[in-house]
């Protein structure tokens, strides 16, 4: 017949009272969330964060102001800027699908063609709605 066995931990492992003592903690701190003000989430979209200043959002392209340097789409690290040839001039393409909102574009563009936003909202239904061209 066998006989039962205990788990005794030996040095490195977890004892089963240490593990019980862990989940209760993190019950407790779940608890305490739950009931008392002010709570960590808010109710998007209802309600809105207030965004500090100098928030870097989604970088939107002024046409009229570019110069066709390239330097936008040389400086990305996120790849999410072309050049694409229109006519006979090459103008940036964003891919808000790539774009990390670094602003490295807005800063070294040198006529000011690219300007961030506060806008962060990139939800689309369709993934080819969130390449500009």
């Amino acid at each position: 017949m066998l006989q039962p066995t205990h788990y005794i931990p030996t040095g490195g492992g977890m004892g089963v009272i240490s593990a019980v003592e862990g989940h209760v903690r993190a019950l407790l701190t779940g608890l305490k969330y739950l009931v008392t003000k002010p709570r960590i989430t808010i109710l998007y979209p209802e309600q809105a964060e207030e965004l500090p200043q100098g928030y870097r959002g989604m970088p939107v392209y002024h046409k009229d102001k570019c110069i066709s340097c390239s330097l936008c789409a040389n400086i990305c690290p996120a790849n999410a800027m072309k050049m694409v040839k229109i006519g006979k001039k090459k103008y940036p393409s964003i891919n808000y699908n790539r774009c990390i909102f670094c602003g490295f574009c807005a800063e070294v563009c040198p006529t000011k063609a690219i300007t961030l936003t506060q806008d962060y909202h990139t939800a689309t239904l369709r993934k080819e709605d969130l390449v500009i061209e």
